[in-house]
């Protein structure tokens, strides 16, 4: 399978379609109507998910999650990843092989997953949601397809929380698999600086000099101190003094 050769591992079936999936190339000219105009962007009839990109499907940038254990309804399951970019993509695809139907269901799904993407500010995204071939929040989850897709066209950085959730499972539990592509790594922090003389809540008169510590993720090039916004001094080594 394709994620067996970049991560090793025996894909599974499922797997291997959410990883084609994910990585899949929305085409501009869909319908074949000789404009590159996307008339029909994805999902859609003419494409499905978009035209197979091997390429970009092994090219080793997507993270996976391969639950062979299973999820049972009600049941959940809850992944995180930091997104260090704004404004880049975060495309996440939920796969999972059902369990067989029979020929006289008026609905082929049995088992029913669903796919919930919270942004760090909240916002939660359901699995095919889409509207000009991107997610859109709110809609209603999607009782019909083994397939689950929320594309972020324009991500936050920081925490995004995927959820899993068992919505009926009556022959389970249900294995799945995960795909997500983003530009992963860790957000840039603010800096943190504590005061450390004078004292907090202490009284004081005449001289008095103010001391602090700092520390930032990407480093402590210098410290400013302001009193009633006021700059007072910069002092670009540790222990900072002004």
């Amino acid at each position: 399978g394709v994620a067996a050769n970049e991560r090793h591992q025996r894909a599974s079936a499922a797997l291997t379609k959410a990883t084609l999936i994910n990585s899949a190339v929305d085409l501009a000219d869909e319908n074949n109507d000789g404009a590159d105009d996307n008339d029909f962007p994805i999902p859609n009839v003419h494409e499905g998910w978009g035209r197979v990109d091997l390429a970009n499907a092994t090219d080793g940038s997507h993270e996976y999650v391969e639950e062979a254990t299973g999820i049972s309804t009600s049941g959940s399951a809850s992944t995180q990843y930091s997104v260090a970019n704004a404004g880049d993509p975060f495309k996440v695809t939920l796969v999972w092989s059902d369990f067989p139907s029979t020929e006289t269901a008026g609905q082929n799904l049995v088992n029913d997953l669903d796919l919930v993407v919270t942004a760090p500010g909240g916002a939660q995204y359901r699995g095919n949601v889409f509207s000009g071939g991107w997610s859109q929040i709110g809609g209603s989850a999607d009782r019909v397809n083994n397939v689950e897709n929320v594309y972020v066209q324009s991500a936050a950085s920081g925490t995004w929380t995927v959820d899993v959730v068992g919505f009926n499972v009556p022959n389970g539990p249900q294995p799945y698999a995960l795909v997500v592509d983003g530009t992963f790594g860790a957000a840039d922090n603010p800096p943190s600086v504590t005061i450390t003389n004078p004292a907090d809540g202490a009284t004081v008169s005449g001289t008095v000099g103010v001391t602090a510590t700092a520390s930032d993720d990407n480093g402590v090039t210098q410290v400013e101190f302001f009193v009633d916004g006021n700059s007072i001094g910069i002092d670009t080594s540790a222990p900072y003094e002004s």
